[in-house]
């Protein structure tokens, strides 16, 4: 990358801002965002979940799921898009006081009159501490609907990770995916829970790009007689309530399973449930093509110690 830059979040916010003066898919955007960065062709060749462009994507993804969840960002059917008006130093702004209320609450809880006092004293930019105060409000308002911070008795704390159960962290995790993290971790928990059964995995792949042709992830393995097996993988993650995957996307996907030669399972994967035609169009096809629905994902990867918390990219 240029000049072996480290990728901040304030980096990665200015880069995806400074490319969304127009309306762009987020597919595209992400990888704009790798133009930007001048990203090596030796990385962007590795296509492995753990590999550096999957690493530096998920981090362009989440940093949109943030973007949207503020406000910042409107996304319109497949389309992303800027809020009038907006300038970079709105987004250091919230993203300076976010980080501010998890590094104190990393050290003890706080009261909210206390938190938000502390928060006035240490951010030190060119914003009035009116403004200053009541856009913590708002974000700490969001961040206990989402349930990344809980009040109890009056005071903000963190969740404890270590004394919630494995089913716990899973679903909790699960459900703030960004689409490329989905992506990653589909892949990467499929090939755990294929090696818990006692498959050996040769190799594990995310596919990504105009070539893409509907294939997501990809697992190539052995089993037990040392029969060649290939999985190919299409998740879709619905941020939409009141979405389930329509039978077109099924039989789209089934199309391609069926014309590779080679694959001898297709997996869909959402992150939602599965619309009824979607379910009975499958239950007519051969038993090598599933669906996986959140619930199901989240089952598989605790019948096979997948801790998605451990796994996820950090920033």
């Amino acid at each position: 990358m240029k000049n072996n830059q480290i990728l901040t979040t304030e980096k990665v916010y200015t880069i995806i801002v400074g490319l969304l003066k127009n309306p762009m898919e987020r597919k595209k955007l992400i990888l704009k965002c790798l133009e930007e960065l001048a990203v090596p062709k030796e990385i962007l060749q590795d296509r492995s979940p753990e590999g550096q462009a999957n690493i530096i994507k998920s981090k362009f993804g989440k940093a949109i799921n943030e973007l949207v969840k503020s406000g910042i960002i409107i996304q319109e059917d497949n389309n992303l898009k800027l809020k009038d008006d907006l300038t970079i130093e709105d987004i250091k702004r919230e993203t300076v006081i976010e980080n501010l209320i998890f590094e104190i609450l990393k050290i003890e809880k706080k009261k909210k009159k206390e938190l938000l006092t502390e928060i006035e004293e240490s951010v030190s930019l060119e914003t009035s501490k009116h403004v200053i105060r009541t856009i913590a409000g708002q974000i700490l308002k969001e961040l206990i609907k989402n349930k990344v911070i809980i009040r109890n008795d009056g005071y903000y704390i963190l969740p404890n990770e270590t004394e919630k159960s494995l089913e716990e962290r899973n679903k909790q995790a699960f459900n703030m995916l960004s689409d490329e993290e989905l992506v990653n971790q589909t892949v990467r928990m499929l090939a755990q829970w294929y090696e818990f059964n006692k498959y050996e995995v040769v190799e594990k792949l995310n596919i990504d790009g105009p070539q893409d042709g509907g294939i997501d992830g990809i697992i190539k393995m052995k089993d037990g007689m040392g029969y060649n097996e290939k999985v190919i993988i299409q998740v879709k993650n619905i941020h939409k309530e009141s979405r389930s995957v329509p039978v077109k996307e099924i039989r789209e996907f089934y199309g391609v399973y069926a014309a590779d030669n080679e694959a001898t399972k297709g997996i869909f994967v959402s992150n939602k449930k599965f619309h009824s035609e979607s379910e009975k169009f499958v239950k007519k096809l051969s038993k090598y093509f599933i669906l996986i629905d959140g619930n199901k994902w989240v089952q598989l990867a605790n019948d096979c110690g997948y801790d998605i918390s451990e796994k996820l990219i950090s920033n």
